[in-house]
């Protein structure tokens, strides 16, 4: 089972469903954080990751939390593979949603002045209505089954999502220029990304935009801002 998520352009987008939700917080370089459970403590922030099939940590919190490694594993890119270290987690749990007995991979610190502690991605959210509302900084977790028309107020446009070949990511159709192509929703993105091919058949001129971060995840090719 894959996650549905909303997109609020408004916090008046949704009407209250029953239940709770999380603030989001910037992180102090572009992500937004949600606040996480981490073996029953916290709360720590953790960025909830629509992009990331699974969960991770970063190092210094790994280092922090006194985690015994395991055996690294082999994580691959758009750009290459490196091994990382893993850990296993009793319980990860945000707005009340919880997933136990969980293996991470160990993320490299950040250099920046990120404060985020891991990432949390569609382990967590499967089986559950993600709701991100970024005008508002919130999110909900609503536990399947939800009837959407009861938490869209009429105003509201939904957009059927498809996913990834090998992957949890949702995908929407997007048009730039009138070139129609295939978006990866990730909510764990500081910005929005586009591929050199994409950007040739929307005739973007790329001269004067420079070269972005190189990306790793879904798409399977490196991408430029």
């Amino acid at each position: 089972m894959r996650p549905f998520s909303a997109i609020a352009a408004s916090c008046l987008l949704f009407a209250a469903p029953a239940g709770s939700s999380v603030p989001l917080t910037p992180a102090g370089n572009g992500h937004l954080v949600v606040p996480a459970f981490v073996n029953g403590k916290g709360t720590v922030p953790f960025i909830l990751d629509t992009g990331a099939d699974g969960s991770h940590v970063y190092e210094w919190f790994a280092r922090q939390q006194g985690l015994k490694s395991g055996t690294p594993i082999r994580v691959e890119g758009m750009t290459g593979a490196a091994m990382m270290p893993t850990y296993r987690l009793d319980s990860i749990a945000v707005d009340g949603r919880t997933i136990r007995d969980v293996d991470v991979t160990g993320l490299p610190d950040r250099k920046d002045a990120e404060i985020a502690a891991g990432v949390t991605g569609n382990d967590l959210m499967d089986g559950a209505i993600a709701i991100f509302d970024f005008p508002c900084r919130t999110v909900s977790l609503l536990p399947k089954p939800v009837a959407m028309r009861r938490i869209l107020t009429p105003g509201a446009v939904m957009i059927r999502a498809g996913t990834v070949a090998e992957g949890t990511q949702l995908t929407l159709p997007v048009t730039v220029n009138g070139a129609a192509g295939i978006a990866v929703l990730d909510t764990g993105s500081r910005g929005t990304q586009i591929n050199t091919a994409f950007a040739r058949a929307s005739h973007i001129d790329r001269g004067g935009l420079g070269r972005g971060e190189t990306l790793y995840g879904a798409a399977g090719e490196a991408t430029d801002t």
